[in-house]
């Protein structure tokens, strides 16, 4: 077993070292949406919050046809910030009828052409999704700047990459715009750009288009610097859309957002190099040791008044070095005699003498280990066929008690593990088993000393086990006390 667990050691290592395995994990990353459920930097959490704690009635919309239905007869407004996914026909056609009945106004942030197709029937306008450029930009990105809006305290907030929302003889109006220096990426013409627009129907119904998602984010809500205060910018186009009525029921879409796909970030550290560095620095600490053993032991002799050169030191201290490792190895690796590989045959109980030829024979002759299996699992049929005429129950369901009342505490513990080895083999013979575990490197062995165990189990019952010349079989004998 110890030998075997040695050459499995040595097999893991070289496995180790060729292995491209490497110790470490993974970062799952989310870029996250601009849902009010998202509490990342792109997500709408805080505004949810702000419209909360402004003492608004905030419904979030799942499904948005169901929020719609369910205000119906109250005066509702429906705010969709950034959606990543169109509308379908069935909730542009809601919302397009609750808009010109009066009942619902709208706040929709709209930066690209997700939703081109109920803007235009809504609106009669458009955003071209091309990014705006403001040259008189006070930040690093000139797509990034200020604009203030037309309508409400005309508060002032932060605009971060929009495009231009185009107006076709809508009922909409530009509140908020950019710079006269300005342009786009699909026209370099200057001039100003409408960013954010707003206006009112017949029916009493107020909507406003901006043309971009970011001042409702986490990441820009609590933005202020230099008169900019993003909130209180967010807080008046609310409040321009509900007319500042705190009984309007905002529905807050929820129902077209996903969150980006990103694959996760993989980090670890090669299991090879560390365990080549551990070997290399263990071989230098060794090269170092073993070239100063020479000067060392010489320096030792010559402390004892005997002379000695340095190549002698040399030689004595290669010769012990030799003889250390090769000592070494057979310690683990050759436990057997060189001359013999067989055991001592083992000794009888003193009251019985029972040593034929044809056991000494077995004994001392090489065979193959089909003949070793087939002799255990004869052995096992004896001593079962025993077990069950002197104790009532075959080896596989004998009872401890029953072994006690017989063989003593001692006598059962070792008729048990021989009982185990014994099955096991046998198992392995007759095909119940496909593999030994562990594997049994020296068979003659193996039956020398389980043939030493089923002598002194039998020499408890008065009985002993004898070759028979004639015939090749185990036998087993009785003998009176």
């Amino acid at each position: 077993m110890r030998t075997f667990l040695s050459l499995l050691g040595v097999v893991a290592l070289v496995a180790v070292l060729y292995s491209p395995a490497t110790i470490g994990g993974s970062i799952p990353i989310s870029l996250g949406s601009t849902s009010a459920t998202d509490t990342l930097e792109q997500g709408t959490s805080q505004f949810l919050a702000v419209l909360q704690s402004s003492g608004y009635h905030v419904i979030l919309a799942n499904d948005t046809l169901s929020a719609i239905s369910s205000v119906h007869g109250e005066k509702a407004a429906y705010f969709l910030i950034g959606a990543d996914t169109p509308l379908s026909s069935a909730e542009t056609q809601a919302i397009d009828s609750s808009y010109n009945n009066g009942s619902l106004s709208l706040l929709i942030a709209e930066g690209n052409r997700t939703n081109e197709d109920m803007i235009s029937g809504l609106f009669n306008a458009n955003v071209t999704g091309n990014a705006i450029v403001d040259p008189t930009s006070s930040f690093a990105d000139n797509r990034v700047f200020t604009v203030t809006l037309g309508i409400g305290q005309n508060a002032s907030g932060v605009i971060d990459i929009a495009s231009p929302i185009v107006l076709h003889s809508s009922g909409l109006t530009p509140v908020a715009t950019t710079s006269i220096l300005s342009y786009d990426t699909a026209n370099s013409t200057l001039g100003s750009r409408t960013v954010v627009a707003a206006g009112t129907n017949g029916a009493g119904s107020w909507a406003l288009l901006i043309t971009d998602s970011a001042p409702f984010t986490n990441f820009l809500m609590n933005y202020t610097s230099a008169g900019v205060n993003e909130q209180n910018f967010v807080l008046s186009m609310v409040n321009w859309v509900t007319q500042s009525n705190k009984n309007t029921v905002i529905i807050l879409d929820n129902s077209h957002y996903t969150t980006p796909s990103t694959p996760p970030i993989h980090f670890g550290v090669p299991v090879s190099p560390i365990i080549v560095y551990i070997l290399e620095s263990s071989l230098a600490s060794s090269n170092q040791y073993y070239t100063s053993l020479p000067s060392q032991m010489q320096s030792l002799l010559q402390s004892h008044n005997i002379p000695v050169t340095l190549p002698l030191a040399i030689l004595i201290a290669a010769v012990v070095i030799l003889f250390s490792v090769y000592g070494a190895l057979t310690r683990w690796f050759a436990t057997e005699k060189k001359q013999n590989d067989i055991l001592p045959i083992p000794k009888v109980e003193q009251t019985i003498a029972a040593e034929s030829r044809a056991r000494t024979d077995f004994l001392q002759t090489a065979r193959k280990k089909s003949f070793y299996v087939a002799t255990l699992s004869q052995l096992y049929e004896v001593l079962d066929t025993i077990v069950t005429r002197e104790l009532g129950a075959p080896i596989a369901s004998v009872s401890q008690d029953k072994l006690v009342s017989v063989l003593g505490e001692e006598g059962t513990k070792e008729a048990i593990r021989l009982f185990a080895r014994l099955s096991r083999i046998y198992a392995y013979s007759t095909g119940k088993k496909r593999f030994l575990f562990p594997p049994v490197l020296r068979w003659k062995a193996l039956v020398s000393n389980i043939t030493r165990d089923s002598e002194k189990f039998l020499n408890r019952l008065n009985i002993t086990i004898m070759g028979n010349e004639e015939k090749n079989q185990i036998e087993y004998a009785s003998r009176g006390h």
